[in-house]
């Protein structure tokens, strides 16, 4: 992995993110066990009291509820469902791991979620048609895939400004790389590390900006989070991807466009509205760079 420039790595060391659960890590794994019960996942989040009363809330919600309230944690798995349930757990697990941004750009992030719930559902079908033994470890990295951004919200003062003025993720990253020396992918794949993820999921998230070309040779996770990030910034399949994922694009069209309708039941769940945003940008760039 590229070394980060000195003086973004100093900025971000010096803000405390803590590690992730091990009931997020713990959940997922049980998510992605066919034989798991219901009453094991149930088991995991009440483990945890903030995620149990977020998913009463959830099930409890004008998207779910059926009938009477509900209030055992066992119902509400059912109501939900697995996947919602994982979702909710590693939205609020990296929602608390950073806690230290401004309560205004914490209530600026519903675009950033459900942004990042489209990759990681999108994520999910291709590994799923593509046969990947992992199916959540392409989800996760879908979920994650933009955390760098979250990073340097809370290490650089001057980094709103950066975002809002980029009209896309593309014109960001070339920002990024002009004024900063890096990029969030970059960024994102070092807190991957620094959070023991695995090695192959810090790489597709470093490498979720890189070119067509320079994918061709990337691993299969990297690859597969390539292609998804691709449909969801352009609302097209790349000509490459039966080549990135085996698939044919017509075959894909029909999962893809479920998940999208998924997505839009699963935010509702999640964050506040979004509010405008600070519209500066650093004179100067925050390192030196070329």
């Amino acid at each position: 992995m590229q070394p980060l420039p000195q003086c973004i790595l100093a900025a971000i060391e010096s803000t405390p993110v803590p590690p992730l659960p091990r009931v997020l890590l713990r959940l997922l794994e049980a998510v992605e066990d066919e034989a798991v019960s219901v009453t094991t996942l149930s088991e995991v989040i009440v483990q945890d009291p903030v995620l149990a009363s977020r998913v009463l809330t959830a099930a409890n919600s004008a998207a779910f509820r059926r009938g009477k309230g509900i209030v055992r944690i066992e119902d509400c798995v059912k109501v939900l469902g697995t996947r919602i349930v994982r979702t909710i757990a590693t939205c609020l697990a990296v929602q608390h791991a950073f806690d230290p941004l401004p309560r205004g750009l914490k209530a600026d992030l519903t675009e950033f979620w459900r942004h990042s719930l489209l990759v990681a559902e999108t994520a999910r079908v291709l590994a799923v048609e593509a046969h990947l033994p992992r199916v959540d470890e392409a989800y996760l990295a879908g979920l994650l895939h933009d955390l760098g951004e979250l990073m340097l919200l809370v290490g650089l003062p001057e980094y709103p400004g950066l975002l809002a003025i980029c009209p896309d993720e593309a014109t960001l990253t070339g920002l990024e790389q002009k004024v900063l020396g890096t990029d969030h992918g970059a960024v994102g794949a070092w807190l991957a590390d620094q959070w023991n993820l695995d090695s192959l999921l810090a790489d597709a998230i470093l490498f979720h900006h890189r070119t067509e070309a320079e994918m061709a040779s990337a691993d299969a996770l990297s690859r597969l989070l390539w292609v998804a990030h691709a449909w969801i910034a352009t609302g097209e399949l790349p000509p490459s991807t039966e080549a990135m994922v085996g698939i044919a694009a017509e075959n894909l069209l029909p999962p893809l466009m479920q998940a999208q309708e998924r997505v839009a039941k699963i935010a509702l769940t999640l964050s506040p509205p979004r509010s405008g945003a600070p519209t500066t940008v650093p004179s100067q760039p925050c390192c030196a760079s070329s």
